[in-house]
Parts: C-alpha cells; sequence; structure tokens
C-alpha cells in the first residue's frame, strides 16, 4: 500500500493499538533478540567456511544509501552480511546475507512455498538490497526457533520486481504528506487495510464505527 509506505517515510506516529499494551522493555527484548539471531547465522555460516563481511571501515552495519539531496539521504537500507566467499559451489561469492527466525509454523511455510510466496515484505527487502548494492543473488537463512532447523534459499535478482519497488519508492519520496498517496483498500473493512497500523488515521475512524472509501478514492 503507497498510502502505508507514504506514512512510514513521513515518520507519522502509528494508531493507538487496541490489542493488549506491550511493555516497551518486552519489544526492546524482542528486537536484541533478533540481533542476536542474526549473529549467531553469521557466526554459524563462519564455522562452515564462509567469509562475511557484516561490518563497514567504520564499524557500521553493511548497507546502501540513495537519493542524496545535497544534505541528506532519503532513501536507505541495511544488510545483515554480504558473502565474500562460498565454500559451497552452488553460491556464489560476493552475495548479500538475509538472516531471520521463525517459529515452527511459519517456518514450514517458508520450506513448502519459499521466501517469494511467503513474505512479500521479505522478497522485497532483497530485491531492493541487491538492485542498490550491484549484486545478483542473496542469500535468505532461516533458523526455526522450535527445533533449531536451518532453512536457506538463494534468492536471484529480478530486475522488473525491484524496478517496481524502486518506483514506488521514487513515488512516496516525493510527496509532501501521506494522503498524496492512494490507498490498497475500498474501505476501512477491507480486508488488507485491517491490521495496517495507520488504519485509524488513514480512514479517520471514530468510537471503531467503520468509515467507507469516499467515492473519490474508487475512481
Amino acid at each position: 500500500c503507497l498510502r502505508q509506505l507514504a506514512y512510514k517515510y513521513h515518520r507519522t506516529k502509528e494508531d493507538a493499538p487496541n490489542e493488549k499494551y506491550v511493555p516497551q522493555a518486552q519489544l526492546k527484548r524482542h528486537a536484541d533478540y533478533g540481533f542476536d539471531t542474526e549473529n549467531h547465522i553469521i557466526e554459524w555460516l563462519r564455522i562452515a567456511g564462509f567469509e562475511i563481511l557484516d561490518r563497514d571501515d567504520n564499524g557500521q552495519q553493511v548497507g546502501y544509501k540513495s537519493a542524496f539531496d545535497g544534505k541528506q539521504y532519503h532513501f536507505a537500507g541495511e544488510l545483515d552480511g554480504v558473502i565474500i566467499r562460498s565454500p559451497i559451489a552452488d553460491i556464489p561469492q560476493n552475495v548479500n546475507l538475509e538472516c531471520k527466525k521463525a517459529t515452527r509454523d511459519k517456518f514450514e511455510k517458508f520450506v513448502k512455498h519459499g521466501v517469494e510466496k511467503t513474505s512479500s515484505e521479505y522478497f522485497a527487502q532483497m530485491q531492493l538490497g541487491m538492485a542498490y548494492t550491484n549484486r545478483t543473488h542473496c542469500l535468505f537463512v532461516m533458523v526455526c526457533l522450535d527445533s533449531m532447523e536451518i532453512y536457506y534459499e538463494l534468492v536471484p535478482f529480478n530486475l522488473d520486481k525491484a524496478q517496481e519497488l524502486s518506483d514506488k519508492c521514487v513515488k512516496v519520496m516525493s510527496t509532501q504528506a501521506p494522503e498524496e498517496m492512494p490507498r490498497i483498500g475500498y474501505g476501512a473493512d477491507d480486508f488488507r487495510c485491517m491490521f495496517c497500523p495507520y488504519k485509524t488515521t488513514c480512514w479517520e475512524l471514530k468510537d471503531n464505527i467503520l468509515s467507507v472509501s469516499p467515492v473519490k478514492d474508487l475512481l
């Protein structure tokens, strides 16, 4: 949804969640556990013989920047690492690395269907990373938290998909306000909008009453 991307780009505050309150300390533990998972996966790969670059010359996480206006970059992303050398013939050198964790149910979906069909978000993240670092592949590695099994998939660069994603980014960055971008749904009760963190802001809901999309938004 371009409207959701625009809200994120303009750093719009997310709606107050209706779910049970989650303490900040708990959120931090969850984030830290994700970082720990990345570090462990990189460590395991290095033990297996992979040469991986995960920090730049300044000790910062490797990544990419674009859309510099003379003062700042308006588009940037981070990589979990870059595989400089691989001991496995099927995995080429100089490919991006993406590390993830998942519980059993989610993990099995990736094993059965692959990254592209299971998570458009992860797939888009890797395609943009490859596009802006001029690399042809990304190694996706996921660890199952229930069994510690590892799933890996070598994801190839898709020029058409990367161009489509890049065009969306350009459109969003050209806006002065999120509302300039169209919504993906036709109403707040559209299933594509139900779990959006900006649903209330976007549809201007009051007292949890669902509003209908304006006609001009449907044309």
